[in-house]
């Protein structure tokens, strides 16, 4: 059976009817052109109370607004939906294949919330999260913070992320095409083989950030501040880091091809390197 990877209503009648039906279907959507997994298919909004979903084949189904009060869902793969929304709760999650805690952590980052660790959340998908403008306290405004996270190979592409605290996240592998996190403030966060490719990162803090081998073509880092940033074979083809500071560390064997690099600060012995 083939259904448009949009028809909400049609994949929730399926899995209703039929779920190895629904597991065939889903492990027949496309790859081309997907980074990670299969193309996004939609049950957004549909109700799934109580169905037994135990090893249907929910991978990488967006999720939003679906109702899942009473369902069993061990090994249904949630962690890698779109869970915009979505209240676990009341959620059966039995045996060992899904975390409950994990998972209420990714319902917490779709809502915004502060989210702190240690917590191996893995390849999550949340691309398209947008975090809420934080809060003023005295004038000032409050950050939401992330922090000692494992969002190795996550998928964030589209996210906007405004004047968001990360502190210990590893990211490696992960990808970020054309984020959104001006004033965003990064410490000693892994990047490493990161998809980067046109995020904006204007006036954003670096700091202790591991880039080694990421992928900033075409990124926006003008005003930036990257403090004690150690790496190699950075691409930075196209990348803009008009008044960009770069103290106390050094970007080696970096491509630089139509790099914009007007008023940029080398301070504190900061090295950038071409390569």
């Amino acid at each position: 059976m083939v259904l448009e990877l949009g028809d909400a209503a049609g994949w929730a009648a399926l899995l209703r009817a039929d779920r190895a039906a629904f597991r065939a279907a889903a492990e027949a959507r496309p790859t081309e052109g997907v980074a990670w997994g299969r193309a996004r298919a939609s049950l957004v909004g549909q109700d799934l109370r109580g169905l037994d979903l135990r090893g249907c084949g929910l991978a990488d189904f967006d999720l939003s607004g679906a109702r899942l009060a009473g369902a069993t869902a061990s090994g249904a793969e949630l962690r890698t939906c779109r869970l915009e929304g979505v209240e676990l709760d009341e959620v059966e999650l039995p045996g060992v294949d899904d975390d409950p805690e994990a998972l209420a952590m990714i319902a917490a980052l779709w809502r915004g919330e502060v989210v702190e660790g240690p917590a191996l959340l893995g390849r999550v998908d949340l691309r398209g999260l947008r975090v809420p403008s934080p809060p003023t306290q005295g004038g000032s405004p409050t950050s939401i913070r992330w922090g000692r996270l494992d969002l190795t190979g996550a998928r964030l592409d589209g996210a906007t992320l405004a004047a968001l605290t990360i502190q210990e996240v590893k990211l490696n592998g992960a990808s970020l095409v054309g984020a959104a996190l001006p004033g965003a403030r990064l410490s000693a966060v892994e990047l490493r083989g990161a998809r980067l490719q046109g995020v904006d990162l204007r006036g954003a803090t670096l700091r202790a950030v591991d880039l080694n081998g990421a992928d900033l073509s075409g990124a926006d880092l003008s005003g930036a501040r990257l403090l004690r940033v150690h790496a190699h074979g950075v691409n930075l083809r196209g990348a803009r880091l008009v008044g960009a500071t770069l103290d106390g560390g050094g970007l080696r064997g970096c491509a630089l091809h139509d790099a914009d690099l007007r008023d940029l600060q080398l301070l504190g012995g900061a090295v950038l390197q071409a390569g």
